[in-house]
C-alpha cells in the first residue's frame, strides 16, 4: 500500500477489521466497568447520620456487610437458636415449633422460613433460595441511615462489570494471538510500524491498565463510605474472646464473618452429615465451637447434592 494512503484508508483494509471488531468489544466492556463504578460511587440520598455500633439488628447489619445472602445466613443462626429450625440426621433443615413466620422476624428469617416450605430442604438450596429474594424493608431502612444505596441500576451495573471482566480475559487471548504473529511478520526495529500491531499493543496496554484500576478501585459495593464506617466501628466494638458467647453477640459475629470464613476458621469442626444436633441457646448463650458447626454443615455439599 502506498506509504502516503489515508489513514482511514488504512483502518478499513480488510486486514483491520477484526481488530476494529475488538475495539469496539472492548469499548462496550469498558463503558459498563466505568458505569458500575461510578453509580457506586455517586454520593448517597440521604447523608450519612453517626449510626452509633448496635443500632441496626443483626440481620440488616449482616445485609449492610453481605447482602441478602449474609442476611440469610444471620437469619438461620437465629433460627436455629431460638429453637424454630433444626438439621435432620440426613443433613436437611426443617422448621420446628412454631411452624411459620412471626411479625417479629426479620425479612431474611420470613424468606428462609418460606423456602423451608412444609418439606425439609437442603442448606445451601434454603439459603440460596432466601437470598434470591427482595429484602425492600431492609434497603430502606439502611438508605434512610444514608448506609446503603438504593438504586435498583445498582444490581444491573455490577452484573454488568462482571460480564466485562469475562469479556476482557476472553478478548486479551486472540490480541496476543494477533499480536505476537504482526511481531514475527515485521519484528521491531523495522522499516514502519504496521498499523495491525500498533492497534492491537495500544488495546492490549488499554485493557490492562482497566484491569487493574479495577482492581484498585475494589468490588462495587452499594455500601456508602457512611455504612463502611459503621462496619469498622461494629467489628471493633465485636471484638471479644469469651466463650460461650450471648445469642446476640453469636448473631453479630455471623453477620459480620459469614458461613465461608466461619468454616474455614482453624478451630471450626469439620463437615459432617452424621446426627449430630445443632446447638440452640435456650439460657441464651452458645459455645464458640457449635456456631462454627452451624457455619461448617452449612458450606458443605449434602447427602441431596452428593448424589448427583
Amino acid at each position: 500500500m502506498p506509504e502516503d494512503a489515508e489513514w482511514w484508508a488504512v483502518l478499513l483494509r480488510p486486514q483491520m477489521w477484526p481488530l476494529l471488531a475488538a475495539w469496539l468489544v472492548a469499548v462496550f466492556a469498558l463503558a459498563g466497568l466505568v458505569r458500575a463504578h461510578l453509580l457506586h460511587r455517586a454520593p448517597a440520598a440521604v447523608p450519612g447520620a453517626d449510626t452509633p455500633p448496635g443500632a441496626l439488628t443483626p440481620e440488616e447489619l449482616a445485609h449492610l456487610v453481605g447482602g441478602p445472602r449474609r442476611a440469610a445466613e444471620t437469619a438461620l443462626v437465629r433460627l436455629v437458636l431460638s429453637g424454630r429450625v433444626r438439621r435432620r440426621s440426613d443433613g436437611r433443615l426443617e422448621r420446628a415449633a412454631p411452624p411459620g413466620p412471626s411479625p417479629d422476624d426479620s425479612e431474611a428469617g420470613w424468606a428462609l422460613l418460606r423456602a423451608l416450605g412444609e418439606a425439609p430442604a437442603d442448606p445451601a438450596a434454603a439459603l440460596a433460595a432466601a437470598a434470591a429474594g427482595e429484602h425492600p424493608q431492609t434497603v430502606r431502612r439502611l438508605a434512610g441511615l444514608g448506609l446503603y444505596r438504593d438504586d435498583p441500576r445498582l444490581p444491573g451495573a455490577r452484573a454488568a462489570r462482571a460480564g466485562a471482566l469475562r469479556i476482557i480475559g476472553v478478548l486479551s487471548v486472540p490480541l496476543v494471538l494477533w499480536t505476537v504473529l504482526h511481531l514475527a511478520a515485521d519484528p521491531l526495529p523495522g522499516p514502519s510500524l504496521r498499523w495491525e500491531l500498533l492497534g492491537s499493543v495500544l488495546l492490549l496496554c488499554l485493557l490492562g491498565a482497566a484491569v487493574l484500576a479495577d482492581r484498585a478501585a475494589g468490588r462495587p459495593e452499594p455500601r456508602t463510605a457512611a455504612g463502611t464506617r459503621l462496619l469498622a466501628e461494629e467489628r471493633t466494638a465485636a471484638a471479644a474472646d469469651t466463650d460461650p458467647v450471648r445469642a446476640e453477640e453469636a448473631l453479630r459475629f455471623t453477620a459480620l464473618t459469614g458461613f465461608t470464613a466461619m468454616a474455614a476458621m482453624h478451630d471450626a469442626p469439620p463437615s459432617r452429615s452424621g446426627p449430630s444436633p445443632w446447638p440452640a441457646a435456650p439460657d441464651g448463650t452458645v459455645d464458640l465451637a457449635g456456631l462454627l458447626r452451624i457455619a461448617a454443615d452449612c458450606r458443605a455439599p449434602g447427602p441431596l447434592h452428593r448424589g448427583r
